[in-house]
């Protein structure tokens, strides 16, 4: 009898130790929810006022591709200053300090011309609003590509991450076509097989029409993934947006080429595009040329160092992906591209909204709770981008805060300033290595632990 009465006061203790292991683990969870939702609404309360709300009273760049757009609508040459001016003029209070060295290929004005169509003043408002709109289907877009929900925990946290990133604030505040890139290439690769065909090959190349240095590497990893019908056709498509572009110049018998070209020239030496200290907005490039400008003379070595360390990670990458299958393999190579093409060529600081590639990717990785150090290493890396410090450290030299002997100094203006460019290279790194690791596991059914935050 006595034996009895113990057992059953050792199966209730046993029942009520697990009821308390229960309550313990669903309290746990519903904090990890509370407080990624905190961390949730606190990035889009800094979404809001760093970059939609200073929006309209900026939006600087997108007067440079606003001019143009309706110069190319009316006819007339898009890359002419004083043609711009007159534009700008009968289009209303357009500030004409952004009236130069437009560099932007005809096709991109084509997928401008009805926000161009409408005055200034409505249409930076429409521009804004856009990009808003195409941050927050990016968010939710990532979430979704990363096979999480917005309502679990991790799924708030990623989209957090992506909204505290400070070159989307950046690109909202200026006007920039870099939020309706990134959500394009997002939006493409979430579609179904049954529509990514053609949709998907639409999106990528109003991508590529919009930015041509970002969209034509994702172009490529369609091709790297042997998506063949998806590539081809946003290349034709692609194509077929700059016979448009082109052929309405030719029809209006604008002389654009001898103007575009000397734009980019400018724009490229001596202008926003150049990587040497006389650029005084060089701080904001991510392209490995500023970095190395820093302690190398003008000629072939910066060219050559850049694509032999691009080109080398991006082959050891290649071959390692070429085995990978998954949602995670797809994510690892996005993201291994999409940061190698910041370093390549021309980028600045509102390019990094790439970056929502590797965030997802580490978020997902750190979910299997195995093989940590580099999701580990690769957020550090982005936490980088939380806030512009290059932008910040440029305006504290510009005030006095730094004395002029260190701000003028070697190692302040190519260790300190480049910083997120070696953070960038940093990552790229991490990501190759990260693919050769993966290789025989990504594809594979997670385990059952890898479900938790979902």
């Amino acid at each position: 009898m006595q034996s009895d009465e113990s057992n059953s006061t050792g199966g209730t203790d046993l029942r009520a130790a697990s009821a308390d292991g229960l309550n313990g683990a669903s309290r746990a969870g519903k904090v990890r929810v509370v407080v990624c939702a905190l961390l949730l609404c606190a990035a889009c309360a800094e979404f809001v006022a760093r970059g939609v709300l200073r929006a309209p009273g900026n939006s600087g760049d997108f007067a440079v591709f606003y001019t143009g757009a309706r110069a190319w609508t009316h006819g007339t040459n898009p890359y002419d200053v004083e043609n711009l001016k007159r534009v700008a003029r009968q289009a209303g209070d357009v500030p004409e300090n952004s009236l130069h060295n437009s560099a932007y290929p005809p096709a991109t004005f084509v997928i401008l011309a009805p926000v161009s169509l409408l005055p200034w003043e409505a249409a930076k408002v429409v521009w804004a609003g856009i990009n808003t709109v195409a941050i927050l289907m990016l968010a939710y877009g990532v979430v979704r590509l990363a096979d999480l929900r917005l309502t679990s925990p991790l799924g708030m946290l990623l989209a957090a991450g992506v909204l505290a990133l400070a070159p989307i604030h950046t690109g909202v505040h200026v006007g920039q076509l870099t939020p309706v890139l990134a959500a394009c290439i997002v939006l493409a690769y979430l579609l179904d097989d049954k529509r990514r065909v053609w949709l998907g090959g639409v999106l990528l190349a109003i991508a590529t029409v919009l930015k041509p240095q970002v969209g034509m590497v994702f172009i490529g990893f369609e091709f790297i993934r042997s998506r063949f019908r998806v590539a081809l056709l946003a290349t034709l498509f692609t194509a077929l947006i700059f016979v448009v572009a082109i052929g309405w110049l030719a029809v209006n018998h604008v002389d654009w080429w001898s103007s575009w070209y000397d734009n980019y020239h400018a724009f490229m030496h001596g202008g926003a595009g150049d990587p040497r200290p006389i650029n005084p907005t060089r701080h904001q490039l991510l392209n490995l040329h500023y970095p190395l400008r820093s302690f190398l003379p003008p000629g072939p070595a910066i060219e050559v160092i850049t694509l032999s360390f691009v080109g080398t990670l991006g082959v050891v990458g290649l071959i390692a992906l070429r085995k990978l299958r998954g949602r995670r393999a797809e994510l690892l190579g996005l993201s291994l591209f999409g940061v190698l093409s910041l370093l390549a060529v021309y980028q600045r600081y509102y390019s990094a909204i790439l970056l929502v590639f590797p965030l997802a990717w580490a978020i997902v990785e750190l979910r299997s709770r195995r093989r940590r150090a580099l999701p580990i290493i690769s957020l550090g890396l982005t936490a980088v981008f939380f806030v512009p410090t290059a932008m910040a450290l440029n305006v504290a030299a510009g005030k006095g805060y730094i004395p002029a002997g260190v701000a003028d100094s070697w190692w302040w203006q190519g260790i300190i300033m480049p910083h997120q460019v070696y953070a960038l290279a940093a990552m790229a790194t991490v990501l190759v290595i990260a693919t050769w690791q993966a290789r025989g596991r990504i594809g594979q059914p997670p385990r059952p632990a890898a479900t938790d935050g979902n």
